[in-house]
């Protein structure tokens, strides 16, 4: 190893919080998704644009691990590494994601935006077959990866990885994601130490309270009874 970084919180510690969002929603919004009823614009509205958002953070999600993470370890790491057949598996697990999140995500597009029912039932069924792959590969990288960024990575380094979920979303999106952060967190100090300034002093009002109300109204839409998880469009 021609880098070994020291100090700092773990990796994991930085990244639970947004795991527990990915597999708290993946969870929740297929159902929603397949329960709006041809016609019910207001709830393909509401259920479409936060699945959405759900997606497009898993994007960013990835986005930073392509710009930063892959490139980084391979400069970082020797090639007889025993850490280099775990991050090939993580990569991998991830990286067939991509192209379901892709088609989910232009899904909730078109059903936010008055699309078919189709749209809903194509995202929301696309949505529950990530739901185990995408369980798996976060797993990995809290316990096996995890370790190997504590390795390689400085602390600021390995807090731009995982807040890039919310960080690089923009305006409103932005403090929403945030906030479904922080809704499961056990730790939300750690979070907003990396939040805008203003966002710290007045996360309640500004943060929690918009994002709350929204997840009732997401929520109270009907779920429909949840078969077995099929294949997602494009996994292996």
């Amino acid at each position: 190893m021609r880098h070994r970084m020291v100090g700092g919180e773990a990796y994991a510690s930085y990244v639970v919080d947004v795991h527990r969002m990915f597999n708290r929603e993946f969870a929740l919004l297929p159902d929603r998704l397949l329960a709006v009823t041809d016609g019910d614009e207001v709830r393909a509205r509401l259920v479409g644009s936060w699945a959405w958002e759900v997606l497009d953070a898993l994007h960013h999600y990835r986005d930073a691990q392509s710009q930063l993470l892959w490139p980084t370890l391979r400069d970082r790491m020797s090639m007889d590494d025993v850490g280099v057949v775990v991050v090939a598996r993580a990569r991998d697990q991830l990286t067939a994601l991509d192209r379901p999140r892709g088609t989910a995500q232009a899904a909730a597009l078109r059903f936010q935006d008055g699309g078919g029912l189709d749209d809903g039932q194509h995202c929301g069924s696309t949505m529950r077959g990530m739901r185990d792959p995408l369980q798996r590969a976060l797993r990995t990288v809290e316990h096996r990866l995890g370790p190997i960024i504590d390795a390689h990575f400085a602390p600021t380094e390995r807090a731009t990885l995982a807040n890039a979920v919310w960080r690089c979303a923009r305006g409103s999106r932005q403090r929403s994601l945030l906030a479904a952060v922080l809704e499961g967190s056990t730790t939300p100090d750690r979070t907003l130490r990396d939040a805008p300034a203003m966002w710290r002093w007045l996360v309640g009002p500004l943060v929690i309270e918009p994002h709350t109300r929204r997840m009732a109204a997401v929520r109270e839409v009907p779920a429909v009874a949840s078969p077995e998880p099929h294949p997602a469009d494009d996994l292996p």
